[in-house]
This record gives structure tokens, sequence and C-alpha cells, in this order.
């Protein structure tokens, strides 16, 4: 499981948690309504979240009413405060006026709020401190169900439970498509990854990193030519000079015209001789982890024809060409175990052609068309 699957699956299990909290903070309030003898709505709303809060305060016994009265005098004195902070400026008494009234206004809410737990616990039969201990993280989870159950259990209202699971059900269903994303869909990933530049590393191996590589590639191909043209046409040159990804002469690649197999995608061959003028760096397994060609004499350290790299295991990684640079032909990567895992084509630096995504199961999990470095339909 990699880093972003990882991630995915702690959200999705503090997603289970959190609905779990909800569900049975809800049929706790529900059963303290019951048993205060609230009116059938208290016992309704306390199943949807934000709504509880009408017979959370009913249950403690408070006024609503009175407390939309104050909520609405808070907004009130907060408009008041806007116009007061906005005529005295960036002074420090502004500041000091803002925090004074945010202070203010979280303590009344806490003060409120002790006041309504402590009341609920009292009308329950229970000493007044156990609804202070719904302020105590974690120990409040169990505090509040205490306090509706230690007499007895009464039954979940059948639609106020319905509502509740639907709503419950809806960010659950968010998170466990985000999980499928991270974890079996790389192409949602990269389609989010196609307007980064940064660069990266050819040694990734993560399965996302992947296609993220592949995406970057081109796009830093594509910044690089368009910072080109712009240095044409400040030299002078006329609107009819062509684009610098224009002006590489066509190129000759062995995997150009690579054989393509639906299932397995294209042949990807052994490693090349380096073309006229470019000379071997890096060394292979067991010596080194990545090979590729490099042109020699002026421009030095531009890659130059065949570039290979290897996971620690010896087994290959990535394997394409480079063109002045630029990445052309077939690139692509395995898993570990010497399955494949993407493949791309590029022309000039640019995704032209497919672009294959596999699984570590080896199910092909992508296919998409590009063409000069942007995303069609075949």
């Amino acid at each position: 499981m990699d880093s972003l699957q990882l991630i995915g699956s702690f959200v999705l299990v503090w997603a289970l948690f959190s609905v779990a909290a909800q569900l049975l903070f809800a049929y706790s309030l529900q059963a303290i309504a019951d048993k205060n003898e609230l009116p059938e709505l208290a016992r309704f709303l306390a199943w949807i979240p934000l709504l509880q809060l009408y017979p959370v305060i009913r249950c403690g016994g408070g006024s609503f009413s009175r407390f939309l009265f104050g909520v609405m005098g808070f907004l009130a004195a907060a408009v008041a405060l806007f116009f007061a902070s906005a005529s005295l400026g960036e002074s420090i008494a502004s500041k000091a006026l803002v925090v004074m009234f945010c202070l203010g206004g979280a303590l009344v809410a806490l003060a409120y709020m002790a006041r309504i737990w402590m009341r609920t616990a009292e009308r329950r039969g229970l000493p007044s401190f156990v609804g202070l201990l719904c302020f105590v993280p974690v120990l409040n989870f169990f505090v509040y169900p205490y306090i509706a159950f230690h007499d007895g259990f009464v039954a979940p209202s059948k639609a106020g439970l319905v509502i509740g699971l639907l709503l419950a059900a809806s960010p659950m269903a968010a998170q466990y498509r985000m999980l499928q994303t991270l974890g079996q869909d790389p192409g949602a990933l990269l389609q989010a990854q196609l307007g980064t530049s940064r660069a990266v590393d050819p040694q990734v191996t993560d399965a996302n990193g992947a296609l993220h590589e592949l995406a970057a590639a081109a796009e830093a191909a594509r910044l690089q030519a368009l910072r080109a043209s712009r240095d044409i046409q400040a030299s002078g040159a006329d609107e009819t000079t062509p684009q610098i990804v224009h002006t590489i002469p066509e190129v000759e690649s062995l995997t150009a015209n690579a054989s393509y197999e639906p299932s397995d995608g294209f042949l990807v061959p052994d490693a090349a001789e380096c073309p006229s003028g470019a000379t071997r760096r890096g060394a292979a397994p067991p010596e080194g982890s990545r090979q590729w060609c490099e042109r020699t004499g002026q421009g030095d350290g531009v890659k130059h024809g065949w570039f290979s790299s290897w996971h620690p295991n010896g087994a290959r990684a990535v394997a394409g060409e480079y063109y002045e640079g630029l990445r052309v032909g077939v690139w692509t990567r395995w898993y570990p175990d010497g399955a494949k895992r993407a493949q791309a084509q590029f022309d000039r630096g640019l995704q032209d052609g497919l672009l294959i995504a596999w699984d570590d199961k080896g199910d092909k999990v992508m296919e998409q068309h590009f063409r000069n470095g942007e995303p069609v339909q075949p």
C-alpha cells in the first residue's frame, strides 16, 4: 500500500468512526428527549446534524427562542464591531477590541453550554458535574450515552434513524470514492496533476508517481517550448516564425512505431547504443541504478538517446528515449515484480498518443489519448 492509499484508508477509518459517533450521539439525544417527554419534533431533529441544537437546548431546560435572540444579538454586536474597527483602522485599540469580543463570545458560549450540559445531567437524576464531562475529549464520546441510558434503553425513532443513516452515508460515499481513486484509478490523479510542472525524480516508484512523472515531464517540456517561443518573439522575429517545438527535425526513435497489443501495451526493446555525438553515462545493476546517453560537446549534460533505471531488486523500473533533452517514443514504467505499470507516447517532449496504466494485478485501469500534450477523445 503506497502513502496515498494509506492516507485514504486513514481518512476512511476516521470517517467511519465519525459516523458511528454521530449516530450514537443522535440516539442518545433522542433517548433523553423521550425521557424528558419533549415533543415529537425534538425526537426527530435529534438525528439531523446542526438541527440537533434544538433538542440539546430543550433537554437542558433551556429556551430555544431565547437562544436565537442571543445569537441575533451576538451577530448585531459583530456587525457594530466591524464598523467600529473599520473606523479605528489598523490601530492597537481596534485589534484589542476584536480580540476581546471574540474571547468574550467564546466564554459566553462555553458558559451557556456548560449550564445546558449540567442541567441535562441533573434532569436525568445524575450529579451536575457529569454534564461538564461532555467537554472532555474522548470521554465525551461515552458521557452523553451514559446520561441517556443509565436508567434504561428506549427504541430509536425509525424515521429519525433512516434520516440519520442517509445523512451519514453521503460523506461516507465521498470518502470511499476518494479511496478508490487513490488506490485503483490513477487516471483521475493524472488529470489532477496535468497542471503541475515540478521536477520529478525518474526513480520514484510509487504507483501514482508513475503517472505523475509522465504528466509533469510533458508539462515541463511544454513550458520550455513556450519560453523559447517568447524569446524568439522578443528578439524581433515576425509572427510567421514557427514555435521551437516545430523546429526540431523528424525524430527516428526505437519505439516511435513500437508494436502495440491491446492487453500488453507497447513492445519495449532492450537498451540501444548511444547515437552519434552522445556518450553513455551511469551504470546498470549491480554497479548502479541509472544509465543514459548524454550529448557531448556544446551543451554538455543534455540527455540524448536511451534512458533506463532499475529498482533496488535489479528489476527494470523506467525505460525510454530522449532527443535533445526531450522525451520521444514510448516511455515505460514497471512494478518491482516486472509487471508493467504505465506507458506513454511522447513526441518532442509532449505526450502524443496513448497513455496506459495497469494496477499491480495486471489489470488495465486507464487508457487515455493525447495530442500535443492535451488529452483528447479517440
